[in-house]
């Protein structure tokens, strides 16, 4: 991927004009478009290049570490799932390795400013597309999808904010189900007030086995249908 330039960015952010951009490339207008001064932009990109080993240098994920695309997330589900590592929600079950990484990471924003301020430096950078790494039957993946996930995430799977619930159009396939089965497995959405994970639980209770989870995916990555747009 092409390296973003500050400057490339700066123009970015003056030049919305109050359009953002989803990650399967439609825009809504209805989103708050980011506008960060010169000193916000450079303290946001400094605070996420501590990220950018694990999650890339442009927030595209990275296989290798099984980090998802955090350009391709809301805005207000990085700070959701940020309070919750630091807030003790995610990432202290034993057998949960990488939500322990993110714990640390964490910690190193010391004030909501600093949380708000990278989260808001991410939401600048190009939504990325993603590659299709596991390979199931759509058509029992749109059945299940419908039945199991739709009524939180969306028919479309853009995710619905009012739940909490993320787009899944920008999420690796490889990510997603590994998440799955740690909600699956209790290493994930288990701890004391964590509604949305329970809900998860709860739902996933209805999905048979491994190749059902495979399934669902490969459904899902059909419904990207076009090429997220690059700023």
């Amino acid at each position: 991927m092409k390296h973003i330039t500050l400057s490339s960015i700066l123009a970015i952010a003056f030049l919305l004009n109050g359009c953002s951009h989803t990650p399967d490339g439609s825009d809504e207008d209805s989103l708050p478009a980011i506008t960060l001064s010169p000193e916000k932009l450079a303290e946001g990109k400094a605070i996420y290049m501590k990220c950018a080993v694990c999650h890339g240098h442009n927030a595209e994920g990275v296989k290798a570490f099984n980090s998802p695309a955090l350009a391709n997330q809301e805005i207000w589900y990085l700070r959701q799932q940020l309070q919750n590592f630091l807030n003790g929600t995610r990432g202290h079950h034993a057998k949960d390795s990488l939500g322990a990484v993110m714990v640390q990471q964490a910690k190193m924003l010391e004030t909501a400013d600093q949380l708000e301020t990278v989260i808001s430096y991410i939401e600048l950078l190009p939504r990325v597309q993603t590659e299709q790494t596991i390979f199931g039957d759509a058509e029992n993946g749109k059945h299940y999808y419908n039945k199991v996930c739709s009524s939180c995430h969306g028919i479309d799977a853009k995710g619905l904010e009012v739940y909490l619930s993320p787009n899944l159009l920008g999420i690796q396939d490889y990510y997603m189900a590994g998440q799955i089965r740690n909600f699956r497995d209790g290493v994930r959405g288990i701890t004391e007030g964590d509604t949305t994970g329970a809900k998860m639980i709860e739902m996933l209770a209805q999905i048979p086995d491994d190749k059902t989870i495979d399934d669902v995916i490969t459904y899902i990555h059909t419904l990207q249908t076009t090429k997220p747009k690059y700023y």
